[in-house]
């Protein structure tokens, strides 16, 4: 595992358990004790961590949700999901784009692809901007993205923004116009951004305007991939966009856990990064 690589696992388990002892970390990792505080030590000085006598606390963020590891997420924004408005760097940016890339790498030339909107699903737009593809989203950051790209207007590429009522926090496009204009419309590929995914409650959101336009999307794609993070596996959010069996492939950085194993036993294939 490189150093990189090595970090962000690092600080991304900080994230989810808020501290954890050198001993945690080497078990988790599979470094040595000296690597792992040399690892402390560099993410301590980025102002990704805090260091501890004996380990390392997470870096204290404003609350997005109330969720424990594993829990129900019940109210606000998610981890990986926050408005789009927030200015917040993201502490997850690099494994978001592992994740993106691996996602891209599924995508053949002249496909039909969607992005629903999120965090990880701008990080795969920006992997295809240009590329020869039909590429269709409700998420004006995206639809942005993809239209800056160079070679936007070559022949082949084709950017479709599904009209709708602006749902201002998340920057997307809601509501009865844009299920319609979906009804209309066909992909290959969904990219699905979720707040959480879990064998017992499939791909779980909790934006209730958000979730019929998922919902209607998903209905129109050949394939469903879920693009999340580790922070995502064994989570539930309020609302269930879609049971496992609609959903065919999960990108992710998570290692193997239960709650991963209980989603590949329902038939999702997993891409770990």
């Amino acid at each position: 595992m490189m150093a990189e690589e090595r970090r962000e696992r690092i600080a991304a388990a900080l994230v989810q358990r808020g501290s954890m002892s050198i001993a945690d970390i080497t078990a988790q990792v599979g470094c040595s004790v000296a690597t792992a505080r040399r690892d402390l030590d560099t993410l301590a000085r980025l102002g990704q961590v805090r260091r501890s006598r004996g380990g390392a606390m997470a870096t204290p963020t404003p609350p997005t949700a109330s969720a424990a590891p594993g829990g129900p997420l019940v109210g606000g924004a998610s981890p990986g999901r926050a408005t789009r408005r927030s200015a917040e760097p993201d502490p997850f940016a690099l494994i978001k784009g592992r994740i993106a890339r691996a996602a891209a790498d599924l995508v053949m030339a002249g496909d039909s692809v969607g992005l629903s909107g999120g965090t990880t699903t701008l990080e795969v737009a920006r992997c295809l901007r240009g590329r020869s593809l039909g590429l269709v989203t409700n998420a004006l950051d995206i639809a942005r993205e993809l239209a800056s790209a160079p070679g936007a207007s070559a022949p082949g590429v084709r950017v479709v923004l599904i009209g709708g009522v602006l749902n201002a926090d998340m920057d997307e496009l809601v509501g009865p116009l844009a299920e319609d204009m979906l009804a209309r419309i066909r992909v290959d590929t969904l990219f699905l951004s979720v707040d959480g995914v879990s064998a017992e409650a499939g791909a779980t959101i909790i934006g209730d305007l958000e979730a019929p336009v998922v919902r209607a999307f998903a209905a129109r794609a050949r394939r469903v991939v879920i693009v999340a993070d580790q922070r995502k596996i064994g989570r539930t959010a309020v609302i269930q966009v879609l049971p496992l069996v609609a959903v065919e492939i999960l990108v992710t950085d998570a290692g193997p856990s239960p709650a991963r194993e209980a989603i590949e036993g329902a038939g999702v294939r997993v891409i770990a990064v």
